[in-house]
């Protein structure tokens, strides 16, 4: 299917989802209502089944039988063909959503504006095709984000609950190449650490972007691991004596200055460190370069730190070529 092509609801999948739930062939978990007044469902699980799969129902577009199912609390609704998750947003006493594989874009969650869900804590948007997220839900605890078109995240740091952030893989398949000549055009994708490194997180996946500068994490102080791999990272910017941060990954990304790696002495918290693939200026004991810049090291480039990479960084850096 086509880029930008209407999605077409199979003949009858409206009604599909209604007859699953009303005949509890989907739906787990009975519970009190959360007014006290009679018990209802709490779980519904129906994924849909892809084209090389044997086991899900029918791929559905239309959800609004789901209308009727307010007191859903965990609802699992992944590969299907939603495009509009209006009906959902009613579900206010929601605690875990999943939407991955779907059809969304950024103009269907402006639903989830209309009527933020108060008690979500675990929301899965991930293989869809948003460009910019910036919606707030007051508990939310896991967001997942991954395999979508992002170009922006911004997120509320005050009183945020936020402790799992999942954006890997938002670059696209191929990024522009330049004509004959000319200069290299920028990256597409998520370019920026801006708006989403808030003080709550815990942990951060962000392998597979187009992120070219730190900037922004100042205030990541609970993240212990951070992995760059496949981004276009040519600035440490960003990083502060604040972090706690112990484990650095860099592997393949566009860092070409030793200046850079100076800026990781301030965080004194760091033991394992990955720059393979960085394109540093040659010269010198390289191991012991960076050694000397990061004493605290244990693991670099997935090896051990050893004595001769110690005694290497007592020569410091090498005179610069005249």
């Amino acid at each position: 299917m086509g880029e930008g092509e209407e999605v077409s609801t199979p003949a009858g999948a409206e009604l599909v989802i209604a007859m699953h739930v009303k005949a509890g062939l989907n739906l787990k978990g009975i519970a009190k209502t959360v007014d006290g007044t009679g018990f209802a469902f709490t779980h519904l699980e129906l994924p849909g089944k892809g084209a090389d799969e044997d086991e899900g129902t029918e791929q559905l577009g239309n959800i609004e039988a789901l209308k009727d199912y307010a007191h859903l609390r965990y609802v699992n609704l992944s590969s299907h063909l939603i495009a509009d998750p209006g009906p959902l947003a009613g579900m206010s006493h929601l605690l875990s959503l999943n939407l991955s594989a779907n059809r969304l874009t950024t103009a269907s969650l402006e639903k989830f504006k209309e009527m933020p869900l108060r008690f979500l804590q675990v929301l899965n948007l991930g293989n869809n095709s948003i460009e910019e997220y910036a919606i707030a839900f007051p508990m939310l605890r896991e967001l997942y984000l991954n395999n979508n078109k992002l170009t922006s995240i911004k997120l509320e740091a005050d009183g945020s609950a936020l402790k799992i952030l999942d954006i890997r893989d938002n670059a696209p398949e191929q990024q522009p190449e330049a004509a004959e000549g000319e200069e290299s055009p920028p990256p597409q994708g998520l370019q920026t650490c801006e708006g989403f490194g808030i003080p709550s997180l815990e942990t951060l996946l962000l392998t597979g972007n187009s992120i070219t500068s730190l900037k922004g994490l100042e205030q990541l102080t609970g993240v212990s691991s951070l992995d760059f791999s496949g981004n276009q990272v040519q600035s440490l910017e960003g990083l502060s004596a604040e972090l706690k941060l112990s484990t650095l990954i860099l592997r393949d990304c566009k860092i070409a200055d030793w200046e850079e790696i100076s800026k990781l002495t301030a965080v004194s918290s760091l033991r394992t460190l990955d720059v393979q693939g960085c394109p540093l200026p040659a010269g010198g004991n390289q191991r012991g370069r960076i050694v000397m810049r990061c004493p605290a090291l244990e693991t670099l480039d997935e090896l051990p730190i050893t004595e001769d990479d110690r005694e290497a960084a007592k020569e410091g850096d090498p005179p610069p070529a005249e």
